[in-house]
């Protein structure tokens, strides 16, 4: 699953197709909005600056990158980014909200190929949700083990590969994403010795 919330969400509202083409949602836990992706800011502002009853209201498009596909947060209460801005999976970019054409404080999220408004995707698809209205709950970030090792899964996360950062002094992620395990590794001319649980013994 990766949707903009965190925590607890509602689907207020299922993708239709040419009728609706997104996924309506309600964050329960968290109004705060996630990027979904890794890409670029296209826009963010009004659909219309004159009318703010209009449309998506305040909105933010990001281009997926290496796609065309164009990503589309609608109805925000606040935008926290800027056009042309640089923005990575699991990002805050914004607050949920009610502007535009909107009944209630919500988010409509929906993807369209060039951004343009018929070529709209299944987002249900993309984003592993079910596409029923009802109460869902957003993955978390968690470690996982797998044949190969330990890796840390974020939440807006993929393979563990894009994922690795260092979490703190106990742990360290190699090349190959995956956390040292019972071995020694030597940096900037200091040993460091890693037990069975990834921790390290002389931080």
């Amino acid at each position: 699953m990766n949707i903009p919330y965190k925590g607890k969400f509602k689907i207020s509202q299922r993708y239709k197709g040419s009728e609706h083409d997104g996924l309506d949602m309600v964050g329960i836990d968290d109004k705060n909005i996630y990027s979904t992706i890794n890409g670029w800011v296209e826009y963010a502002g009004w659909e219309n600056s004159k009318n703010h009853k209009q449309g998506f209201g305040q909105y933010v498009k990001i281009v997926m990158a290496g796609s065309t596909d164009r990503y589309y947060f609608g109805h925000l209460s606040k935008i926290c980014v800027k056009k042309g801005d640089i923005v990575k999976r699991g990002q805050k970019i914004g607050e949920e909200g009610c502007t535009g054409k909107s009944t209630g404080s919500h988010l409509h999220y929906c993807v369209r190929e060039h951004g343009q408004k018929s070529k709209y995707k299944d987002i249900s698809l993309i984003s592993a949700v079910s596409n029923k209205e009802g109460i869902y709950q957003a993955p978390k970030d968690r470690w996982v083990k797998d044949d190969y090792g330990w890796w840390y899964c974020y939440a807006y996360g993929g393979y563990p590969k894009e994922c690795w950062m260092l979490l703190d002094s106990w742990y360290y992620f190699g090349q190959s994403g995956y956390a040292l395990q019972n071995t020694t590794f030597d940096y900037k001319g200091k040993q460091y010795v890693f037990g069975n649980d990834c921790r390290c013994v002389n931080p």
